[in-house]
C-alpha cells in the first residue's frame, strides 16, 4: 500500500468497517454482538459475560488493535440452549 492510497483510505479501518456493514446475518441482525449486548441477552452484566469467556464457557473472540469482546449470535443461543438442558443442582447453604 502506498502512502497515497494510505491518505485516501484504501484499505484502512474504515473500509474495512464499511464492508463489514454490508456482511449481515440473513435476518438482518448482526453476526457478532458486542459484550454489552451478550450480556443483557443473559441477563447478566458485560463484567459477567466477560467472567464466562475468561472461564471459558462462552466462546467470543477479540478484535485486534482495539481489544474488545465479541460474541458470535449462533454461538450465544447455543449456550443459552445448553444452559437451559442441564439440570440445575441446588446448593445446601446449611451444610
Amino acid at each position: 500500500m502506498t502512502a497515497s492510497e494510505r491518505r485516501q483510505g484504501v484499505g484502512t479501518l474504515g473500509q474495512i468497517q464499511a464492508a463489514a456493514a454490508t456482511v449481515a446475518m440473513p435476518t438482518g441482525r448482526a453476526r457478532f454482538l458486542p459484550l454489552a449486548a451478550a450480556g443483557a441477552a443473559l441477563g447478566c452484566s458485560p463484567a459477567q459475560a466477560y467472567s464466562l469467556i475468561c472461564h471459558g464457557d462462552l466462546p467470543a473472540i477479540r478484535l485486534a488493535g482495539c481489544g474488545q469482546w465479541r460474541v458470535e449470535r449462533a454461538l450465544l443461543e447455543q449456550y443459552l440452549r445448553l444452559a437451559c438442558e442441564r439440570p440445575t443442582q441446588l446448593v445446601d447453604d446449611s451444610v
